[in-house]
């Protein structure tokens, strides 16, 4: 029966309107609202999916996002501890790699596929 009450996406409508009494905007201020932020007197009408005729080439899977928190130092250092030994551990194994020679590295190479 709950499937009965599910909206279908394609189904949903593609504009809608919210009507705004004289009443409930005058109350609005009292409720602690800022004027400028209130919707006047009338019906107001909005459109589903207008960010995407703004925005045609936005693809949420390929964005960037800049994410700031705040962690405690002992786990910045934790990890930064971490990541200093995986540096180190390459640049040894990289070094090992050059001193036998160019043919064992293409031998390796060659292994591998």
């Amino acid at each position: 029966m709950k499937a009965e009450k599910r909206i279908n996406s394609k189904r949903r409508a593609k504009q809608g309107y919210v009507d705004v009494t004289e009443a409930e905007y005058q109350s609005s201020p009292a409720k602690g609202l800022d004027e400028e932020t209130l919707l006047k007197p009338g019906r107001h009408k909005f459109i589903r999916g207008g960010f995407k005729k703004m925005h045609p080439d936005y693809n949420a899977k390929t964005a960037k996002v800049k994410i700031s928190i705040y962690i405690h130092k002992d786990v910045l250092n934790h990890f930064c501890t971490r990541a200093e030994a995986i540096i180190l551990a390459w640049a040894l194994l990289r070094s090992r790699l050059h001193l036998k020679g160019p043919e064992y590295i293409d031998a390796q190479d060659d292994h591998l596929e």
